[in-house]
């Protein structure tokens, strides 16, 4: 209802709605008095006045002089938002704060979109609400948790849960409380390809902790020789085997040197090689092999290769081509022999019945045999 004073003494009402007002005014000592009433069907009796015509009377309306029909107030203190400049009460007049309806003195924007965390839903930007976000103030839209302990990589310090904060850990996305790193290349091998360094990924290093570029498997039994106790695979540990790359369980070692037969290339440490030697098996550093039949005389039963052995050979060291039981060049040309007083002395250049060179005495039965078959021997060369 508008009252407006059109002249002295005479005033006259709008209505905005149906219904029966009344005025009534009394003007005592020139102190004007006014009152009115009414009854409006559709609201009820009016007796209060609404300055700001919001349906709210100016006594309980907390913006009278501006409309507000629903009063709120955000921050309780009163006065409406509609006539509050600073609705939430947060110190940021409503101009300025970034969640005017929310309390944030601090102004936090993290995405920096102008809208305060404080009422922001996605406080990060990266479109994943805060509700579901494991980094709700990190972007992470791919939302990676590589310990599954709720909180994404991007915002947690230990990614893998392994103890070791990212920063030290060598290897950050892989468990490795150990923090083993054979190669020493700050890389650990939880999460390295090549843990020795070798230039030989791990997956085909048959050494894989163990640097072996060269990758010798000498038994051929998978564990490279760098890292294998056993490299022969002959049941003897290298640390006892006297040929570590030789299989060699017998570990024969005749020479005693240390080195075994299998891998000693003198096995009878007389200073020749076996491949030379004419007995490997025995010491001869003369090499003597009478016979020349490439077995040495310190190995072979019949040095002389008369097919007699030297066991029973009269002269084991020369051949015996005419049977006479001496070696032929322990045997001269000329007469060897005198008859003196019923006995004949051999030559001294011939041998004993045992076979050693010397002189000797038999008996006239033995001179007469040995000098009739000498005469036959001289009479044939004479023939010839």
């Amino acid at each position: 209802m508008d009252l407006n004073a059109s002249a002295p003494g005479v005033y006259s009402w709008l209505s905005k709605h149906a219904g029966t007002y009344g005025f009534k005014r009394t003007v005592p000592s020139e102190n004007w008095h006014w009152e009115w009433w009414g009854t409006d069907p559709g609201t009820g009796p009016c007796n209060d006045q609404d300055k700001d015509d919001d349906g709210v009377t100016d006594a309980k309306d907390n913006c009278p002089s501006t409309k507000n029909a629903s009063q709120t107030d955000t921050d309780k203190d009163g006065k409406g938002n509609a006539c509050d400049g600073d609705d939430d009460g947060d110190g940021v007049a409503d101009a300025k704060d970034n969640c005017p309806l929310v309390k944030n003195a601090a102004q936090t924007d993290t995405d920096k979109d102008g809208k305060g965390d404080a009422c922001d839903t996605d406080d990060d930007g990266d479109k994943v609400l805060d509700t579901k976000d494991n980094c709700p103030l990190v972007k992470n839209a791919a939302q990676t948790d590589t310990d599954k302990d709720g909180k994404g990589d991007a915002c947690d310090t230990d990614d893998d849960g392994d103890g070791v904060a990212d920063g030290k850990d060598n290897c950050p996305l892989v468990k490795n409380a150990a923090q083993t790193d054979t190669d020493k290349d700050g890389k650990g091998d939880a999460c390295e390809a090549d843990d020795d360094g070798d230039g030989v990924d791990d997956a085909k290093d048959v050494c894989p902790t163990t640097p072996d570029p060269d990758q010798l498997d000498t038994d051929a039994d998978g564990k490279g020789d760098a890292c294998d106790d056993d490299d022969d695979g002959d049941g003897v540990a290298d640390a006892s085997d006297v040929c570590p790359l030789n299989a060699d369980p017998g570990q024969a070692d005749q020479d005693d040197d240390g080195i075994g037969d299998a891998c000693d290339t003198d096995n009878d440490n007389d200073g020749i090689d076996d491949a030379d030697d004419v007995c490997p098996e025995l010491a001869d550093p003369a090499q003597t092999d009478t016979d020349g039949d490439g077995l040495g005389d310190a190995c072979d039963d019949d040095d002389d290769g008369d097919g007699v052995n030297d066991a029973l050979d009269r002269c084991p060291g020369a051949d015996d081509t005419d049977l006479d039981v001496c070696g032929d060049d322990s045997e001269s040309d000329a007469p060897p022999e005198t008859a003196t007083g019923g006995t004949v002395e051999a030559e001294t250049a011939g041998c004993s019945v045992g076979g050693a060179r010397g002189s000797a005495t038999v008996g006239w039965l033995g001179v007469f045999g040995t000098i009739f078959l000498l005469g036959r021997r001289r009479r044939a060369k004479t023939n010839r």
